[in-house]
């Protein structure tokens, strides 16, 4: 019946490895998506610095009461909220090379006045820098997302996503918490942390420029 007959000229949907291919081939013919992926792992190598030592530092050296875990943990993402909340009007308005600019940034500082605490000033130092939190991730990441949507035509764009979730989360973070422990068993936390606020520098000078121009999406390209 017609049934059938539609069945059989249908397209094979799209299998894992295929959508994979496809992907593949699609970060060699968009320049940016490479550089933009390995920009992601290294911002993830650097977020995870704060995650894997910042609560380390405060058992260890500066003795701080779960009472200020909890506030510092608090505030940090408070902050995520209203970055993503109005990440649709900032990624239009200011474009994705900006925000995550202004992320790296937000994040070399924070970095760099990390190193700077002391446990005489940690009570109120540590909460009032993680207002820097919601800058440095949500704004990150929410123009990390529009990006990778917009550099890969919609048949792709899972993929792309998890490609992203893939560098940031599982190289990045899974790396990153293991160079860190090590780095700061070894060197120190103000030594580590500006390790990290060197990291994130050089990563944003070598690779944001590649990024500039914010890539137009599938439908400019002529791709369904």
């Amino acid at each position: 019946g017609a049934a059938s007959v539609a069945a059989k000229a249908a397209p094979p949907a799209p299998t894992a490895l295929g959508a994979l291919r496809s992907f593949r081939d699609r970060c060699a013919r968009e320049s940016r998506l490479r550089p933009f992926l390995l920009l992601m792992a290294l911002y993830g190598v650097a977020m995870s610095l704060v995650e894997a030592l910042l609560f380390l530092q405060m058992a260890r050296e500066f003795g701080s009461s779960k009472r200020l875990m909890g506030a510092v943990t608090l505030v940090g993402t408070t902050t995520e909220l209203p970055t993503f909340h109005r990440s649709d009007a900032l990624v239009a308005r200011f474009g994705h090379a900006r925000l995550l600019r202004a992320a790296h940034g937000c994040m070399v500082l924070r970095l760099c006045a990390l190193a700077c605490v002391t446990p005489a000033a940690a009570p109120w130092a540590l909460p009032l820098l993680q207002l820097l939190h919601g800058p440095c991730f949500a704004l990150a990441w929410s123009a990390a997302v529009s990006f990778a949507a917009d550099a890969t035509p919609p048949r792709l764009r899972a993929t792309s996503q998890s490609a992203l979730s893939t560098a940031y989360y599982v190289l990045g973070a899974g790396v990153g918490s293991v160079l860190w422990s090590c780095a700061y068993e070894y060197l120190g936390a103000r030594a580590t942390y500006l390790s990290g606020a060197a990291l994130v520098a050089a990563a944003a000078g070598a690779l944001l420029p590649r990024l500039e121009g914010d890539a137009k999406g599938a439908e400019d390209a002529g791709e369904p």
